[in-house]
């Protein structure tokens, strides 16, 4: 038992610093963009899930976070999102990052890889002004820690 407790004490000791440094910047939401701005809407069925922009400080680092089943994402720039997908009886995350075009209307479909072992993925669809639904291509990736206190995402 000896040679848990020395491990686990300082992995306790050095967590709760990180936590509490977390807690005290709280959650900085996503802003969405106001009206006149070029924007874009990302909804998921909410019996499904929940999409979520993802808000970084201008290091890079993760600051925040909005969720909901539909959102008002800034156009022509690229943003990084999250669905929290709820599956049978599994939630799952995935992450993604795209460029979505001014006045598109984008809806995510979740699915299961079953070459993947069963594995949580989407799929965005995107609809322009003119009406057409097509595929669009979203990169995923990853949250690291880069230094103290601080998650970027790793494309």
């Amino acid at each position: 038992m000896k040679p848990l407790f020395a491990p686990l004490l300082a992995m306790t000791l050095f967590a709760m610093p990180v936590m509490a440094l977390a807690f005290s910047l709280g959650n900085k939401p996503y802003v969405q963009p106001v009206e006149g701005e070029p924007a874009a809407e990302v909804s998921i069925d909410p019996d499904v899930g929940i999409v979520g922009a993802l808000n970084f400080n201008e290091d890079g680092c993760y600051i925040g976070r909005t969720g909901a089943e539909t959102l008002r994402v800034h156009a022509q720039r690229k943003v990084h999102m999250d669905a929290k997908i709820r599956i049978a009886r599994e939630t799952c995350t995935v992450t993604f990052v795209f460029t979505p075009q001014d006045g598109h209307q984008y809806r995510v479909y979740p699915g299961l890889e079953p070459s993947r072992g069963g594995q949580c993925s989407m799929a965005l669809m995107g609809k322009g002004p003119d009406g057409a639904n097509e595929a669009v291509d979203v990169q995923p990736f990853e949250m690291r820690v880069r230094g103290f206190g601080c998650l970027r995402a790793s494309e």
